[in-house]
């Protein structure tokens, strides 16, 4: 390149690179121009000064975090493992301070498990395992050991039978809305699952007004209909006649005497109502014609006298039941019940004691009316002494309470107004009473007319049981099994679903639907419950009571079962198909299977229980003998055809009985 061209280039790149420069400087000078313009028009139209950043934070921490409920230990169980993990995840984002690390996340889980899930996760603290330092690693390394590998296929068995029974449609709809989103199923499948389960009731009106075609709309018509009849049924309760008072009962409150009668002139030592016996002419007389055996009058029977006192003192002292409530009556009715039996044995002949019963029997009280019997199965619970007629061993007169020989109907009736309907057994005054009703009425004064071959025992001193009361009267009992309890005491099998073990209804109230009234009391008080049980064998009169029960509430149909313990599947057939299916024994078959299969524990008609009362008597007389009491059950259990009859035979030998 020429020198003359080079010195042109480098004037020419020199005035461009002034140019340049000027430029930039006049850019400089713009911005600067601009940036304080809007600074200007920034502080004219300026707003009030917000809080800092950090004054919001301090207000976030300063308030407190919602309370958030501990989930339900976590045992090792697959079925609730995902409730347990959904339940800690709530917890933790409703308190996102107090469980604002994985560690404290991990850690407070942990202190939430037991059992086998402890064991596990204390392993991993004493292995310092780096799974503790993060949630998901933890839930991660959690769910191959504890959920369920086969959820789909049990949710979908699960569905499959769910049924709503007699439970309101929104419990149904909550558990199935609970397993349907592990199923996989469309909507058009699990509509069809959700119509299976529902009632018969609301299937048939669903089918009348026409089926939804998706599973919202069907959910949403059955919590209508169901709705509906639930107000129906409240309406037909409120309007139900109520049981049927009888023209001679009064409440027993107070004792009134006939202005004509006046009691024969009393025995020596006499105990008990002072009316004086009966002869037998008089006696044979009111039987023929009807009258009552205690005031000769028409239009009632004995137990419904209306002037008959209620109790065994004209002091208008309270019945048993009533009074019978602390925790050491049984201690103190055993003292006295052998301070009792001290003195018979030890009394001279001329010291005699007699007791008038209400059908105006006279009995002598020595060691040959007086019987022990057990007031409860387990041995140690304790016995009762009972008076009988030597004479006519197949009913008993009087029971030995609180210093005194009480009728045994003194014993079924009670002074408290609030004691009616279907009240729970609860007090010692009540275990009384049903030892009565059980042991008593039904074993000997009604047993034997009751034409069904039905065996009673008595029960558990634990045992779960309802008496019926109706105007201080004990007129029916029934007694159950709740699921998961043991169905015997030597075996460590428990009920799978609740059982309906004994009913009993006394003679003179059969026929005024009470057997219907126990059996809606047993299903009300299962209600959320999707099978209910009923002891096998079923006699054919309580079939009679189940099929009119069934038919005036179809809502139970699918869940009553007769079942054998502790009833799985294999072990129920439904009572309602039983009946539509005619497969009802007949009763000379029934009376022939209990026969064979029971032994009743106080059978006052059996030759070999004669032979022990006879036996008994002879060793009372001895001047040896040290109990003057008869042990007939004692007996009667070394001749079972078992050694564990009781054991594997419970169920079988307290059967249900003329509701």
């Amino acid at each position: 390149m020429e020198p003359a061209s080079t010195a042109q280039v480098l004037a020419i790149l020199t005035e461009q690179m002034a140019a340049l420069a000027k430029m930039v400087q006049n850019l400089q000078t713009s911005q600067e121009t601009l940036l304080h313009r809007e600074r200007s028009r920034a502080e004219a139209t300026a707003l009030p000064p917000s809080p800092s950043g950090s004054v919001i934070q301090q207000a976030e921490l300063l308030a407190p975090e919602p309370r958030a409920n501990a989930p339900e230990r976590f045992s090792g169980d697959r079925t609730r493992y995902r409730t347990f993990i959904t339940a800690c995840e709530l917890m933790f984002s409703l308190c996102p301070r107090t469980y604002g690390s994985d560690s404290v996340k991990v850690r407070s889980a942990i202190s939430l498990m037991s059992g086998a899930p402890q064991d596990w996760a204390f392993q991993l603290l004493r292995e310092g395992s780096p799974l503790l330092s993060s949630w998901n690693s933890f839930v991660q390394a959690m769910n191959p050991i504890y959920d369920d590998p086969l959820r789909s296929s049990t949710a979908l068995s699960t569905i499959r039978h769910l049924r709503q029974g007699r439970r309101p449609v929104e419990d149904y709809i909550s558990e199935f809305r609970a397993v349907a989103a592990d199923t996989g199923l469309n909507d058009v499948g699990l509509r069809d699952h959700f119509r299976h389960g529902l009632s018969d009731q609301l299937k048939d009106e669903l089918a009348r007004i026409g089926v939804p075609t998706t599973l919202d709309a069907m959910i949403l018509r059955s919590l209508t209909l169901d709705q509906r009849f639930r107000e129906r049924r409240q309406e037909r309760m409120a309007t139900a006649p109520s049981l049927p008072v009888r023209r001679s009962e009064t409440p027993s409150t107070t004792s009134v005497r006939p202005p004509n009668s006046t009691p024969s002139p009393p025995e020596p030592m006499e105990i008990g109502l002072a009316r004086g016996p009966l002869s037998p002419a008089e006696r044979s007389r009111r039987r023929t014609q009807n009258l009552c055996l205690y005031c000769g009058q028409p239009g009632h029977l004995l137990r419904g006298c209306p002037i008959r006192p209620p109790l065994p003192s004209d002091g208008g002292e309270k019945s048993p039941v009533d009074y019978l409530n602390s925790e050491d009556s049984q201690c103190v009715l055993e003292t006295a019940s052998k301070r009792y039996a001290e003195i018979i044995q030890q009394r001279e002949e001329t010291a005699d004691e007699y007791f008038y019963g209400l059908g105006g029997e006279k009995v002598k009280i020595d060691g040959c009316s007086i019987l022990q019997i057990q007031l409860h199965r387990e041995e140690d619970c304790g016995k009762m002494l009972v008076l009988v007629n030597p004479k006519q061993r197949e009913s008993v007169l009087a029971v030995y309470l609180n210093g005194s020989w009480w009728p045994v109907d003194a014993i079924l009736r009670s002074s408290i107004p609030s004691r009616d309907g279907l009240i729970q057994v609860e007090t010692f005054g009540e275990r009384i009473a049903l030892f009565a009703l059980n042991c008593l009425v039904c074993g000997f004064t009604e047993g034997g007319d009751s034409g069904d071959g039905v065996c009673f025992l008595p029960h558990s001193a634990g045992e779960l049981a309802k008496i019926l009361w109706h105007h201080g009267e004990a007129v029916a009992f029934y007694t159950y099994k709740i699921k998961g309890s043991l169905y015997s005491d030597r075996s460590s099998n428990c009920y799978l679903l609740p059982v309906l073990d004994t009913l009993y209804v006394r003679k003179g109230w059969r026929r005024h639907g009470l057997g219907t009234q126990i059996l809606q009391d047993y299903c009300r008080t299962f209600a959320k419950e999707l099978a209910l049980g009923v002891s096998c064998p079923i006699s054919p009169v309580m079939y009679q009571v189940c099929s009119k029960f069934l038919m005036d509430h179809p809502e139970e149909q699918d869940r009553m079962w007769e079942v054998d313990p502790p009833g799985d599947w294999s072990q129920r057939i439904n009572i309602w198909l039983k009946i539509q299916l005619g497969e009802i024994p007949s009763m000379q078959e029934h009376i022939s299977n209990n026969t064979n299969k029971c032994t009743n524990a106080y059978l006052p008609l059996s030759e070999e229980v004669k032979t022990d009362f006879r036996d008994g008597m002879d060793s009372i007389s001895s001047k040896n003998s040290t109990d003057i009491v008869l042990k007939i059950q004692l007996k009667t259990k070394k001749r079972r055809h078992k050694k564990d009859f009781m054991e594997e035979n419970d169920h079988k030998q307290r059967k249900i009985h003329w509701p």
